[in-house]
């Protein structure tokens, strides 16, 4: 068999991946063209780093957050530099994507941990509370899992000193 003949079926391959590839981004291309523009108050920052920031919640200057009637500024987000790259962080927790179209915001939180030292005898804990406490905001028990590894071992999630039954896992 001939080398030409061994090429022309991986350039129609190749031929036919571009054309996929482009008729498949044009129209990604034109509804990111549709969608809205992030909306904050005048003057006030609408992105950190890759994350877009929409009002209600705002960056820096109080007046370009929400103020809700219990709190001062829940929606207040700061957005500081980490590693050379600016972040958004709502009460030390780092914000990685907010969505008004489905109310949610989604956020990183640290690890909580209980493990047993065999050298003390002694079980170490490493406790990450999440306090949401005077704002609008709670964790969603649709959206999370809770993961464990281990042997012989379990999970919980408490909330104001009541354990959450049925964690499903």
């Amino acid at each position: 068999m001939s080398s030409r003949a061994l090429l022309l079926p991986w350039l129609s391959l190749r031929l036919l991946l571009l054309l996929c590839h482009y008729s498949l981004s044009a129209p990604v291309a034109a509804l990111d063209a549709l969608a809205p523009a992030v909306v904050g108050k005048p003057g006030c920052q609408t992105r950190c780093g890759v994350v877009d920031i929409p009002f209600p919640f705002g960056i820096g200057d109080d007046r370009c957050a929400l103020e809700a009637r219990h709190t001062r500024y829940p929606f207040k987000l700061d957005c500081m530099s980490v590693g050379g790259t600016s972040k958004p962080f709502f009460r030390g927790m780092e914000v990685t994507k907010i969505s008004l179209a489905d109310g949610k915001a989604w956020m990183k939180m640290n690890i909580s941990q209980n493990c047993y030292n065999q050298s003390t005898g002694t079980m170490e804990r490493n406790r990450e509370p999440v306090d949401f406490t005077g704002t609008p905001f709670w964790i969603s028990d649709k959206d999370n899992k809770i993961f464990v590894i281990g042997c012989r071992t379990f999970s919980y999630m408490q909330i104001n000193n009541r354990v959450v039954p049925d964690m499903n896992h």
